[in-house]
């Protein structure tokens, strides 16, 4: 900031300037929980919006959850299955150029999901080629240990507030995971 010649008074983490920008210029009361999973990160806050203030009630998270474990868990399983079927295990260190491809058809696969029941896409390495099948059941089985977590971190940030979800008026959802279809009904 204060390199763009701004005067820093504080920082503020990516919820609470979500909460602000949802709640600016409102005079309505209540409590809002902001649910972040970004690419890198995951965040949570609880904030209170009274009579045009707003108040963080609390926050947590975990700087090192977010979409990407998403995509490695996939890229993990695409890669497996491939060595699987072949015998040729695909490394960045082996061969980059299909290494980042296989990622990029992951996270490609990763938004399909959240629109269709089912994605595929093909690896080719080595003369050799495999079809990858996933359907949303099976993504979200594979995602529900990254769901889970922050599920449980959302509780300990809603127990820190002293709040139940009850007391919660809105939820924002923040961050490109949101999208996936399992994460908003979590």
């Amino acid at each position: 900031g204060r390199l763009a010649g701004l005067e820093v008074l504080r920082i503020i983490n990516e919820p609470t300037a979500a909460a602000l920008a949802y709640g600016l210029g409102s005079k309505d009361r209540g409590t809002v929980a902001v649910y972040d999973l970004g690419g890198g990160t995951f965040d949570v806050s609880a904030v209170e919006f009274r009579n045009g203030d707003l108040v963080v009630k609390a926050t947590d998270g975990d700087r090192n959850l977010g979409g990407a474990d998403v995509n490695n868990l996939m890229l993990k399983n695409a890669l497996d299955a491939f060595k699987a079927e072949h015998g040729i295990e695909i490394t960045a260190e082996s061969d980059l150029s299909t290494y980042v491809d296989v990622r990029e058809k992951c996270e490609t696969a990763k938004k399909t999901l959240s629109q269709a029941t089912t994605a595929s896409f093909v690896i080719s390495a080595e003369g050799k080629r495999l079809i990858i099948d996933i359907t949303r059941a099976e993504f979200e089985t594979m995602i529900a240990p990254i769901i889970e977590k922050t599920r449980e971190i959302t509780i300990r940030a809603m127990q820190a507030a002293g709040l139940e979800y009850r007391d919660i008026r809105d939820v924002l959802l923040a961050g490109g995971s949101t999208r996936i279809p399992a994460v908003r009904e979590m």
